[in-house]
């Protein structure tokens, strides 16, 4: 049986070793520390993780790259058992955002080299030394460094989803490019070099990453039903892509008795616009509204809330009656980042005319 001071000490033993090894600076002794902690019993990573995340994060930035991303995804495993994301993200992010612009580098270094005839090496894979002999004498000096950005990014990425989790986080990196130290670039920065590399890099924690980048906290949102002649405004939180609206939406409006008429997901979700709840896979629910802008353009479920047109200073969504039978979409993107929705006024009358003045039909393309 492993007691309390056998995990301690089997978690001393395992920092005093990496300790050693960046200050040795010794790729060998790295790879075995980073063995010696993922052997570690679960339960004693989870008695330990706000130790051991921590110290490997101040870490990071002292070891050779290739392995950095390694210790960086392990970090991100505790932090998403426990470990403060708060304290783990400044070294966390700035590998992101390094990571970020070798993967861009070497897009660009491939395309100029292979064109489209070629496609790049996939992402996640191990550096390939037939490749690195294919590149030629240039290897070392041009394409090492950015080369492992790109295979290391997927590591990143997944490192980062946990902690950009975390509401604090996103906070500072909302403060600017100094709201994390020594990161140098705020969440819009961090998100558009992350959505140039979306479409040529195959990660689905890359996705996730520009989503909870993108995240509104907190936001006030107009919402407009010209068909009922009403308008709400509602606050939004934790919503990351328009699917995620459909049934907040559905239990405020119809459930709360705003909109006329009934709906089968304001009645299965009853009482739940803030917690999702486990729902029977049989039950067939389908989606009551269709997104639009106000000139009557689709929004498809995929938009994020942040690309919402805004009038008047206020994003602005028109909700018109279901237009197919889409089935409807549940549960949060992530456990640990909670959704809500509260209806904050009920407009009426002239303040609803004004806020449907001009709105467009849906358009059918």
């Amino acid at each position: 049986m492993v007691t309390t001071s056998d995990s301690a000490r089997a978690v001393d033993a395992a920092l005093q070793h990496l300790d050693a090894a960046v200050a040795q600076d010794s790729p060998d002794q790295l790879e075995s520390v980073y063995r010696e902690l993922t052997d570690l019993p679960a339960a004693t990573l989870d008695a330990h993780t706000t130790r051991l995340g921590p110290h490997i994060a101040r870490q990071l930035a002292l070891m050779p790259a290739w392995h950095a991303a390694a210790f960086a995804d392990l970090v991100g495993q505790l932090v998403d058992v426990g470990a403060d994301a708060l304290v783990c993200a400044p070294p966390l992010l700035r590998g992101l955002r390094e990571s970020l612009l070798r993967a861009q580098e070497f897009f660009g270094l491939w395309w100029d080299r292979f064109g489209p005839a070629e496609e790049p090496p996939e992402p996640g894979s191990v550096p390939d030394p037939d490749l690195q002999a294919r590149l030629g004498d240039s290897y070392a000096d041009v394409w090492h460094a950015p080369y492992l950005g790109w295979l290391a990014l997927h590591r990143w990425s997944t490192a980062a989803v946990p902690v950009l989790a975390d509401g604090r986080v996103r906070l500072l990196l909302r403060d600017g490019d100094d709201g994390i130290p020594g990161l140098g670039a705020d969440a819009n920065r961090l998100a558009r070099l992350a959505e140039w590399l979306l479409p040529r890099y195959e990660s689905r924690f890359l996705g996730l990453v520009v989503r909870l980048l993108r995240l509104l906290e907190d936001a006030p949102l107009l919402v407009v039903h010209p068909a009922a002649r009403k308008a709400f405004v509602v606050r939004i939180d934790g919503m990351t892509h328009l699917a995620q609206l459909q049934m907040p939406l559905s239990v405020a409006l119809y459930g709360g008795g705003h909109l006329p008429g009934s709906s089968d997901v304001a009645a299965a979700f009853a009482g739940a616009a803030a917690e999702r709840p486990s729902v029977p896979s049989r039950l067939a629910l389908y989606e009551d509204f269709a997104f639009a802008r106000p000139d009557g353009a689709r929004l498809w479920p995929s938009v994020a809330p942040d690309e919402l047109p805004v009038v008047d200073g206020v994003r602005r969504l028109v909700l018109h009656d279901r237009q197919e039978f889409v089935p409807l979409q549940w549960g949060p993107l992530l456990e640990r980042l909670p959704e809500r929705l509260e209806v904050l006024a009920v407009l009426d009358g002239e303040e609803a005319r004004r806020a449907c003045a001009g709105v467009a039909p849906l358009r059918k393309d």
